[in-house]
């Protein structure tokens, strides 16, 4: 379901340092937010909240 790049960030999730991915909002990016965030909505962990709405305040 996730591509490579997914997988990766989802690896390397940082809760303490939460930054854009890449920096920026380009279209790949919004997918990458998509995916996470059908990822995340079977989740309730605050963390993954957290994540999210970091991710959004990007774009």
């Amino acid at each position: 379901m996730f591509n490579q790049k997914t997988k990766f960030v989802m690896k390397e999730l940082n809760f303490e340092k939460l930054e854009c991915v890449n920096g920026g909002c380009s279209i790949e990016d919004m997918m990458l937010y998509a995916s996470l965030s059908v990822y995340y909505a079977g989740k309730s962990s605050l963390l993954s909240g957290l994540y999210l709405h970091k991710l959004y305040n990007c774009m």
